[in-house]
């Protein structure tokens, strides 16, 4: 697929007419880079898209290269938590990478606007990493860089507070209840409660606990789209295992390997994601958007299934990673996103033309808002997106 958007879609309209028109005006100033959309808020995806005005007339390109780095840097750190020496990891790096550029995740390999996604998940895995390496280590250095990508995570998406679990997790599966996980622990705090200011924002979402249940297991059963809920219970049951195992491990004073501690971390941040979702989203349904979080899941728990099993059972968990790559990478998802290209780029045809009528923008903004036409029209006449030269 070519490595660009025909059009900005949906969200992305919002960021146009809220923050890039109201910093034309004049209107805008640094601290409405932390203002929410909608329940989030993404300082880092703004930065990118504001980059992506400023140097390329906001043709898309600039997010979509940031989304497969921030992917393949993903997929680097955990080969490199999951193997020791050059050479394996170097291997180990290639077959994460085919997991993490997986096509079950094409809404975020072909939207500009989410990157938030790969966002969130990457400085997560940065945090944890750091706060692991500090932990064995007892730096406050390292301490330090968990705290300013805890940051990064806590303003890139609204599941970026709870990155807390995970990190409570890892203390306790070093024993290391100390002053070091207060301090972050009391960093993070004042990040939550800057993020939710003085209450929650209000949400008008339904909750089914039977049908949130299954989707709550369907978002981590997302790269296996046939089966998608028989895998994400699979998946549970296998992450059980692995934090059974660590659990235990902490339990009876056994060393606990730093990077299992950290993948197993990485995985449960995702289940409490998909909680989330589960419990706020049964209208929707399983966006193929979540993809991205369950690959994290599936990475985060087959990297620590490899590094706990030791060498003569690592063979079957080679073949099941090998397996879900496969899957993942179902003819079926470049068909859907083949679908999706040749849609946005009906539409950018129409809308360019001249086309503003609610039939033709419904296609990038589902329903039409009123205001849509003219901020389509605005940016034709700044020669951005759709119409840059």
């Amino acid at each position: 697929m070519e490595l660009r958007e025909r059009i900005p879609y949906f969200d992305q309209w919002l960021f146009i007419r809220d923050d890039y028109f109201r910093w034309l005006d004049g209107g805008y100033g640094g601290l409405d880079l932390f203002a929410r959309h909608n329940e989030h808020r993404i300082m880092t995806t703004r930065l990118v898209l504001f980059a992506d005005i400023a140097a390329f007339d906001m043709k898309g390109a600039l997010p979509l290269v940031v989304t497969y780095a921030v992917l393949a840097a993903s997929a680097a750190i955990i080969a490199a938590l999951c193997s020791e020496g050059r050479k394996a990891t170097a291997c180990t790096f290639l077959f994460s990478l085919g997991l993490a550029w997986s096509t079950c995740q094409f809404a975020n390999l072909g939207i500009a606007f989410q990157l938030q996604i790969p966002l969130v998940h990457v400085f997560a895995l940065g945090a944890l990493t750091a706060f692991a390496v500090s932990l064995q280590t007892s730096s406050w250095r390292w301490l330090a860089l968990a705290a300013a990508v805890d940051f990064l995570a806590v303003f890139s998406l609204g599941s970026g507070p709870f990155l807390i679990a995970p990190l409570v997790l890892i203390a306790l599966w070093f024993r290391r209840l100390d002053r070091y996980f207060y301090a972050l622990a009391a960093f993070h705090a004042a990040l939550t409660v800057a993020y939710f200011g003085a209450s929650l924002p209000a949400t008008s979402y339904g909750f089914a606990p039977l049908q949130s249940v299954e989707l709550f297991l369907r978002v981590l059963g997302l790269p296996v789209g046939a089966h998608p809920v028989r895998a994400g219970a699979i998946g549970i049951l296998w992450f059980t295992l692995v934090a059974g195992v660590l659990s235990y491990r902490a339990a009876t004073g056994a060393q606990v390997d730093r990077a299992a501690a950290t993948l197993a971390a990485l995985a449960a941040f995702v289940i409490i994601e998909a909680a989330i979702i589960a419990y706020t989203r049964v209208p929707f349904g399983a966006a193929p958007r979540y993809a991205t979080a369950a690959l994290f899941f599936c990475g985060g728990t087959l990297g620590a299934t490899w590094r706990l099993v030791g060498s003569r059972l690592r063979v079957p968990v080679l073949a099941a990673a090998a397996l879900l790559t496969v899957v993942a990478n179902s003819p079926v998802n470049e068909s859907y996103w083949r679908s999706w290209v040749a849609r946005m780029e009906e539409a950018k045809r129409d809308i360019v033309n001249g086309d503003l009528s609610p039939e033709s923008l419904v296609r990038i903004f589902p329903p039409p808002q009123t205001w849509l036409a003219d901020a389509i029209r605005r940016t034709q006449a700044l020669r951005l997106g759709p119409f840059a030269r």
